[in-house]
């Protein structure tokens, strides 16, 4: 989930705005990782996607950001199945339509 296309969707699709926003944002932003292996830690680096896991807020915010994609998928002859954070895409067609 990149962070930017995450603020943008809360702020234009679902009005979030001021403080909630400004909330949201230092939630998911100036988050850092690195990897350690074999007792050598790595360097640091920004999180740029993704939110926290393992809290209700990250959850809902997958599934804000996630949305529409059951309906840009059937709008584009898709048929959809959906759970939780899986989502399946499919198509089916007549085989005889691509004989010669």
């Amino acid at each position: 989930m990149d962070h930017r296309i995450l603020l943008d969707r809360l702020h234009v699709t679902y009005g979030l705005r001021d403080q909630a926003l400004d909330w949201i944002h230092s939630f998911v932003s100036n988050r850092m990782q690195s990897i350690s292996f074999a007792g050598t830690k790595f360097i640091w680096s920004t999180i740029l996607c993704g939110v926290p896991q393992g809290n209700v807020l990250g959850l809902l915010l997958f599934f804000l950001y996630t949305a529409d994609v059951i309906t840009i998928a059937q709008r584009h002859g898709f048929q959809v199945h959906s759970c939780a954070a899986d989502t399946q895409l499919y198509f089916h067609d007549n085989a005889e339509s691509y004989e010669r």
